[in-house]
């Protein structure tokens, strides 16, 4: 399946435990969930329906990369892809979860770079040698990374504002879930009383972000040539969804997309009788959608 990388994954996890940066996305194969690490995991981390899966990574041109434990987060319509929170050896090193919050803590604050983790700590990461968080701060005093001499003060200072941002990350994130869900519901909810709706199934597109459209002529499938406005996102793994003028002959729609895209907005499309019309080749409207950056 293919994956997206969260910027911790990316910028954190990958470079302390594998040594390099991760590509935004990954394929994930023969992925077999580890149902004992998943049922271990914090009561609002199982709440928020994160999983456990043990495969192997491959970057998205075929390139195989390794074998990891990888955590992804739970099923989200809205979402096009399961995102990547975090990556862990395949054989079990032992280092505290707590280290690769520090990391990220330290590298957010801009007193810890992405190469000092891949040049200094990950062979010490290899080596055993960071085996918890007070380990760790040691090693940050050798390499001239703490900010203060008192290192057991900084050390629960750190911890203490790294369990707050996490718990500020996942209210975050269910924030934005639940507004993406009230979303889905207020499309669903136009679309069926726009005057020439006959009770089609409809179908809404998980959150992607726009970032051109144009409007050209094709052929449609009765051989009339007709304007047909395409909207191109920034995966570019995603076809251009594509608009008839037919069910635009206003214009707004296709107003209201490019507005989107100048601003590169986050949005989601809606499709009629979408067994023919596919959700990520066809869309009826569109509509701004919240988004976030996940961590």
């Amino acid at each position: 399946m293919k994956v997206k990388v969260s910027d911790h994954a990316r910028y954190d996890s990958f470079p302390l435990r594998f040594g390099l940066v991760a590509p935004e996305f990954l394929e994930l194969v023969a992925e077999v969930e580890d149902t004992y690490a998943t049922a271990r995991q914090k009561p609002k981390e199982i709440r928020m329906g994160n999983k456990h899966f043990v495969g192997e990574l491959w970057t998205c041109q075929g390139e195989k990369l390794f074998k990891a434990r990888v955590v992804l987060s739970g099923d989200n319509d809205a979402e096009l892809y399961p995102t990547v929170i975090t990556v862990l050896s395949e054989v079990n090193i032992p280092v505290d979860r707590a280290v690769s919050e520090i990391v990220r803590a330290k590298r957010e604050s801009g007193s810890l770079t992405v190469e000092k983790i891949i040049e200094v700590l990950h062979p010490l990461y290899l080596q055993e040698r960071i085996s918890s968080p007070e380990n760790l701060i040691d090693i940050f005093v050798e390499m001239g990374v703490s900010e203060a001499n008192q290192k057991i003060v900084e050390l629960e200072q750190v911890l203490k504002s790294i369990e707050e941002n996490s718990d500020v990350l996942l209210a975050e994130h269910e924030r934005v879930k639940q507004e993406n869900e009230l979303l889905k519901v207020k499309i669903l909810k136009h679309e069926k009383n726009k005057t020439n709706y006959k009770g089609e199934t409809i179908k809404v597109s998980p959150v992607s972000r726009i970032i051109s459209v144009r409007v050209v002529k094709r052929t449609n499938s009765r051989q009339e040539i007709v304007n047909c406005t395409y909207l191109k996102f920034e995966d570019p793994d995603l076809p251009e969804r594509k608009m008839d003028e037919i069910f635009d002959r206003s214009g707004q729609i296709t107003a209201k997309a490019r507005a989107f895209a100048e601003q590169k907005k986050f949005v989601r499309t809606s499709t009629w009788k979408p067994e023919i019309f596919k959700e990520l080749e066809w869309f009826r409207d569109i509509f701004e959608a919240p988004s976030h950056n996940q961590t």
